[in-house]
């Protein structure tokens, strides 16, 4: 996969050098008052930069090149929303692995006889 690389205009950003302010918290499903915090001072430094038309124009790239961060002052999920895609399009499960059942999990969906059977094993020390 060929991620785009920025411009030069990532000299100027106000964000440079600050990727842990950036990043998007794992909140494991659920969004907590520390994520939204997060969100909330990454967006004020995007607020702020100014190369935020370029750096959305990149961001919103497909694939996504920061698919861990707040970028052009937009999270992951806008971004998809805004070019019509989805996590889902971009990562599709590998039925029949113990990694395929964690997607399903985490998706919300009832996971298929392959990836169920690939987590019994995974679960009782087999390769899965």
């Amino acid at each position: 996969m060929i991620y785009a690389q920025p411009g030069a205009w990532e000299l100027e950003a106000a964000c440079r050098g600050r990727t842990a302010e950036m990043a998007i918290p794992e909140s494991r499903g659920r969004t907590t008052t520390a994520k939204r915090l997060h969100l909330l001072n990454a967006r004020r430094i995007c607020a702020s930069c100014p190369v935020l038309r370029q750096c959305r124009a990149w961001a919103l790239t497909d694939p996504d090149p920061v698919d861990f961060m707040v970028a052009g002052g937009l999270t992951v999920h806008e971004r998809d929303v805004i070019r019509g895609t989805s996590r889902r399009q971009r990562h599709p499960i590998e039925h029949g692995t113990h990694s395929g059942y964690v997607q399903h999990h985490a998706r919300h969906e009832v996971s298929c006889d392959a990836c169920k059977a690939a987590h019994t094993r995974y679960t009782h020390g087999g390769a899965a």
